[in-house]
């Protein structure tokens, strides 16, 4: 009968042994897919992390972008208020050149009118000399 048991014993032992070495394959399995699983983690984490910089990169190159645009803003209001300042000051100039040629025109026909009254002057003494003979 002690052998019986032996013999019972000894399948029992065989039949565990075949039973653990199938878990330790099936762990070994196991840690080699978490392995993998997590090689691919860090590779998606790290293509994650250079996107995220190309990405930081882009954003800076708008904002220096920006900054540019908003700087050239501010050189064309500059520049828009000095040509204002200009404009107003060629209408002032303008407004003055045409008060001076309406004091002009006036002057002129003041001497164009005391011209006529010259010639018309002029024309009376004539005929007043004429009167008179030598």
């Amino acid at each position: 009968m002690v052998a019986d048991e032996v013999r019972t014993l000894a399948q029992r032992t065989q039949e565990s042994t075949t039973e653990i070495r199938s878990m330790i394959e099936q762990l070994q399995s196991g840690a080699h897919s978490v392995s993998a699983a997590m090689a691919q983690s860090k590779d998606s984490a790290t293509l994650a992390v250079d996107r995220a910089q190309s990405a930081n990169d882009a954003l800076e190159r708008i904002r220096q972008s920006i900054a540019q645009i908003s700087d050239m803003n501010m050189q064309i209001a500059a520049a828009a208020e000095e040509q204002s300042l200009v404009a107003e000051e060629i209408n002032a100039n303008t407004v003055k050149i045409k008060d001076l040629s309406e004091q002009v025109s006036e002057a002129a026909d003041g001497a164009n009118a005391a011209m006529t009254d010259q010639f018309e002057n002029v024309h009376q003494q004539e005929a007043i000399l004429s009167r008179f003979k030598v």
